[in-house]
């Protein structure tokens, strides 16, 4: 049975993303979780990621920022405090449209999330080195 762990801020791995959005996972399967996946992404101001899905559904929770939140075809905006729950194979994206940095929390409904690209079809898992490499922004 896996131990608790404490993971500081101050060690936190960050990867960057296109338009300057960063990403760093909290728990997930690189940090020995065998059932959540939980993460935040930053977005510089103007930054966002491309339409995708997911297999699973997502929780986000906006912790700073104003985000802009299209879904389905439906766009919404967003301010601190506001949650999004979406279902798996529903696409989805989030802008940042605010004067400042915006950044989410996210939360997946499995560990092997994950990752469709709308604009291209391509499917990678959401923790894989191919994920990291694949483009957020639309091509």
């Amino acid at each position: 049975m896996p131990e608790a762990a404490v993971r500081p801020a101050s060690k936190r791995d960050y990867f960057e993303r296109a338009n300057g959005v960063r990403t760093s996972h909290l728990a997930g399967p690189r940090e020995e979780s065998t059932e959540a996946f939980v993460g935040t992404t930053e977005f510089p101001i103007g930054a966002y990621v491309a339409l995708h899905t997911h297999d699973c559904e997502e929780t986000v929770y906006i912790l700073e920022g104003v985000a802009e939140f299209e879904a389905d075809g439906l766009t919404q905006r967003l301010a601190v405090g506001d949650v999004t729950w979406t279902p798996a194979n529903v696409s989805h994206g989030f802008s940042n449209v605010g004067d400042g940095p915006m950044r989410i929390l996210w939360v997946y409904g499995a560990v092997t999330a994950t990752r469709t690209i709308v604009a291209t079809g391509r499917t990678t898992l959401v923790a894989d080195e191919a994920d990291r490499a694949q483009p957020d922004a639309d091509p």
